[in-house]
């Protein structure tokens, strides 16, 4: 059967500048050919099942020629894969996928186009620029950089003549000649431009006239994922962007939760203007074995207790592969060791009868303890789990069924991507809600030293986890995404 292939573009910046439905082809690619220019953090949506090449230059390589390119895609939809060809910024701006597009058609392959938001546009917003203005300039005109041919040079006279607003893509190195040209044809070379690199990072724009564009490129290490733009409207750009900025502007944070985890404070973090790169070190899997889940809850227990909204939701799959439902636990009182737990069990319809003060498995079972001695606990959480708070349950009289009902397992595999942020120094810190996480983490960056990364750990155990590979470790105040969030802007908030 013949796959499909999904054309579309990573936007201007990070993951918050996607298209929605860009975001879903790539969760649900096969095989992604994608531009190295592409941010870390919208490859991480890319499942891990998926082949990834990447087609152009890198590190010295040159990029890979049009025609392989269209002989990979053809080649992964005939193997009926759902393919994705991901270019930085806007995949239709140039001919590029006007070419694929053909080339897709003629060969009998079902494709679709999914236009992307360009940095044309974006990058002035986000440095706050306005491209036309009511007494500055009434036109803007849209150009490519490229060393102009003999057989169609730019005609800067009357581009000069215009007065409107000039953006050029910076491709191919000839933004010193058309700086030249314009020149040349009488502009001013007080004549206001600024340079703008990497969409959502306006650390990275950059002001300038156009007699000083040209030297500012190199001082700046952009490359061709940035605009040059050019015209009296650059005056009124601001420094801090478009708008006032967010307390973790320019900030970049590594989560490390499961990806299906993560949304919620991947979403906070970046309403907050940071960069996330989502990274999962860690799974859940579901034990194939869970007689003793079908003997556990074949006797009555006075409380079911749970540890983690994940362990609800494995709970109830758990329930579903023994025949059983969360009516097993009918007649019994509920615990769930934090906020986000007791919300896991709304969403069954369930209401938490007992909630700690401090959310850790300590202080859950201090309040079992207190409230409840000796009556009998069903305990339904997975392997690993901290003794800390059986034995403290068994110490206060309180017999406790604990059968194991998932294995939380860490991603042993080395993340190419990781590690050249970390390589980079462009990570702020790094985030963990369980001590598995950071040794998943230390896997994936292997090669890279950790030594002195701030990491943002969720409680003590995960601490001391952080701090054995050298990380700088600091707590929230308890188990919770707003503790986390509150941790993060005591530290990076730059507002």
């Amino acid at each position: 059967m013949m796959g499909t292939v999904t054309l579309t573009g990573a936007g201007p910046g990070g993951s918050e500048l996607l298209t929605q439905a860009g975001a879903e082809a790539l969760r649900t690619a096969g095989a992604v050919l994608y531009d190295r220019l592409v941010s870390a953090e919208i490859l991480a949506l890319i499942p891990d099942c998926a082949v990834r090449i990447c087609t152009d230059g890198d590190r010295g390589r040159y990029p890979m020629p049009r025609e392989e390119i269209h002989a990979l895609l053809l080649r992964f939809a005939q193997q009926g894969k759902t393919v994705v060809r991901l270019r930085a910024g806007d995949s239709f701006l140039l001919e590029h996928d006007s070419e694929t597009g053909a080339f897709l058609r003629a060969h009998g392959v079902p494709f679709r186009l999914i236009p992307s938001v360009s940095g044309v546009l974006a990058c002035p917003a986000l440095a706050g620029i306005p491209l036309m203005h009511r007494r500055l300039s009434t036109s803007m005109h849209i150009l490519t950089a490229h060393p102009q041919s003999k057989e169609a040079p730019l005609d800067y006279k009357s581009l000069v003549r215009l007065g409107g607003t000039l953006v050029f893509l910076l491709e191919g190195g000839g933004l010193p000649a058309v700086c030249a040209g314009l020149l040349a044809a009488g502009m001013s070379p007080d004549t206001p431009a600024a340079l703008l690199g990497d969409g959502a990072q306006t650390s990275l724009h950059k002001s300038a006239t156009v007699s000083t564009l040209p030297a500012l490129l190199p001082q700046t290490g952009l490359n061709g994922s940035a605009v040059a733009v050019i015209g009296a409207v650059c005056a009124l750009r601001n420094p801090s962007g478009g708008s006032a900025p967010l307390p973790l502007h320019d900030r970049t944070f590594v989560v490390t939760r499961p990806r299906e985890r993560a949304e919620a404070l991947s979403s906070r973090l970046q309403a907050l203007g940071a960069a996330v790169l989502a990274r999962p070190c860690i799974q859940t899997v579901l034990r194939a074995d869970l007689r003793p889940l079908a003997q556990a809850v074949a006797v009555p227990h006075d409380w079911t207790v749970f540890t983690s909204p994940a362990g609800v939701h494995l709970a109830v799959q758990a329930l579903r592969n023994i025949g059983r439902d969360l009516r097993a636990v009918y007649g019994s009182r509920l615990a769930a060791v934090g906020p986000a737990t007791a919300e896991a069990l709304a969403a069954y319809g369930l209401t938490a009868d007992l909630v700690p003060d401090c959310f850790d498995g300590e202080h859950l079972a201090e309040a079992l303890a207190a409230s409840s001695p000796g009556q009998t606990v069903l305990l339904l959480r997975g392997s690993g789990g901290s003794e800390a708070l059986v034995s403290r349950l068994l110490a206060a009289g309180m017999p406790v069924q604990a059968p194991p009902i998932y294995d939380t397992v860490c991603i042993q595999a080395a993340d190419p991507l990781l590690q050249a942020q970390l390589h980079a120094g462009a990570i702020d810190a790094a985030i963990f809600a369980s001590a598995s996480a950071v040794r998943g983490f230390a896997a994936a960056a292997a090669g890279c030293s950790l030594s002195g990364l701030p990491a943002v750990c969720i409680g003590p155990r995960t601490a001391r986890e952080a701090t054995a590979y050298g990380m700088q470790a600091m707590t929230a105040e308890n188990a919770s995404t707003d503790a986390l969030i509150h941790c993060i802007l005591e530290v990076f908030s730059d507002v």
